[in-house]
């Protein structure tokens, strides 16, 4: 887990300078070693990068597992698609 977080911290950096390529592969890393704060974290620069079509499965796995921010960023999914039933589904 200490690796998946070294991965976070890069991405942190790279987000500082603004290298959005770089913050989405070292995310990507974080969340491939298992680290769900670093697939939230991936599947939010996703969903910055407009790439919501491969963030939408990493947030339903987030939130069957009850991560609070991965329910929350599915929630972001769909409003961005305009649908307020599915939006609302998952602030509740």
């Amino acid at each position: 887990m200490k690796l998946a977080a070294s991965c976070a911290g890069v991405a942190l950096v790279y987000k500082e300078q603004k290298n959005d390529a770089k913050v989405i592969e070292y995310t990507k890393k974080g969340c491939d070693l298992g680290d769900p704060t670093g697939c939230n974290d991936y599947a939010v620069e996703l969903l910055l990068a407009n790439k919501n079509e491969i963030a939408k499965p990493i947030l339903e796995k987030l939130c069957s597992t009850k991560l609070p921010d991965g329910c929350y960023n599915l929630a972001c999914y769909w409003g961005r698609k305009k649908k307020s039933k599915e939006t609302l589904k998952f602030l509740e």
